[in-house]
């Protein structure tokens, strides 16, 4: 059997086999999944005797994986890994096909697979290298990236809520080595505002433009961190 996991899933169940023929009986996929995903499908297949058969796999129609099996009587479990397509709504297939029986027919069941659009992430950063590196990074764990200098970010005011609208479509916002300074009263104020009230992931990469040497000592973009920039008087001792 292929490698079980621990997630939650949403079911889909059938009937049990019937005499000398096997059938899928249950079908899980998780409830949500982010495009370019890797996420489990779940088959159950019930088998009224032991007997090799084959699993196919399918999406919208499309066969997307094939295992030999050797099905004992009972209830049999696998675990079969797929890979998200496009956002939207899709097709999970799942067919047993019992070898050497010129009667046997393939048991098909199926479950629908909800598809959101992959993760963003923004990367702003002061040097170009850097944006590049971390853009890269993102990108192999499957972030849609878009790298930005702080000055292409949209200008804000109090009444032209520019950087919140920007922000809605936005999942991670990193500010690599950036001076709270760069960014005005009112994009630090909605970026707090994206952070509380939207739950948008806000990560501060320190350098010698961040933090303390950066300005955001009692700015808004402090407020928004889980941590002070003001440099203590007393250093902690070493253990």
């Amino acid at each position: 059997a292929l490698a079980a996991t621990g997630a939650a899933f949403s079911v889909v169940s059938g009937d049990r086999a019937t005499a000398g023929a096997a059938a899928v009986t249950a079908i899980q996929v998780p409830a949500r999944v982010r495009e370019g995903e890797t996420f489990y499908a779940v088959a159950s297949v019930e088998s009224a005797a032991p007997t090799a058969a084959t699993l196919r796999v399918a999406v919208d129609g499309e066969p997307t994986a094939s295992y030999d099996l050797e099905l004992v009587p009972g209830p049999n479990r696998f675990d079969v890994p797929l890979t998200a397509p496009a956002r939207g709504r899709h097709v999970v297939e799942v067919a047993v096909e019992v070898m050497g029986d010129a009667e046997s027919r393939d048991d098909v069941m199926a479950a629908t697979l909800s598809v959101d659009a992959a993760p963003s992430v923004t990367v702003v950063a002061s040097r170009l290298e850097m944006a590049s590196a971390l853009g890269d990074l993102y990108s192999l764990h499957g972030f849609a990236v878009r790298t930005l200098a702080p000055g292409d970010l949209p200008r804000a005011t109090e009444r032209d809520l520019a950087m919140l609208r920007f922000l809605e479509d936005v999942d991670v916002l990193v500010l690599a080595d950036v001076p709270a300074t760069t960014l005005s009263w009112a994009q630090q104020e909605q970026v707090q505002r994206w952070v509380r009230e939207k739950g948008g992931g806000l990560l501060v990469l320190g350098g010698t433009s961040a933090f303390a040497p950066g300005g955001y000592l009692g700015s808004k973009l402090e407020e928004a961190l889980p941590l002070a920039t003001q440099v203590p008087k007393d250093k902690p001792k070493a253990a």
